[in-house]
């Protein structure tokens, strides 16, 4: 299976610029997610999932409309 064409990163960078985060780690405690589950979506490993779209959601408070935003790719896997 071809990995997908993303930029998720640009997710991972804009909530770490916001919440003034050094570095994966802390983004991954902050999300209470494990680092593991970053560094798949940062490399393209795995795509923005629902669950982490719902994390970014509840540990930020941006509308989902927001997150979209900042990673379409969330928007091309809607059925």
């Amino acid at each position: 299976m071809p990995k997908p064409i993303t930029e998720p990163h640009k997710l991972l960078d804009s909530l770490k610029k916001t919440f003034k985060l050094e570095s994966d780690k802390e983004l991954s405690e902050f999300l209470d997610l494990p680092p593991s589950a970053i560094s798949k979506v940062r490399i393209g490993n795995n795509g923005p999932s629902a669950y982490f779209v719902l994390k970014v959601h509840k540990a930020t408070k941006w509308p989902v409309e927001r997150i979209e935003f900042l990673c379409p790719e969330i928007q091309e896997h809607r059925p």
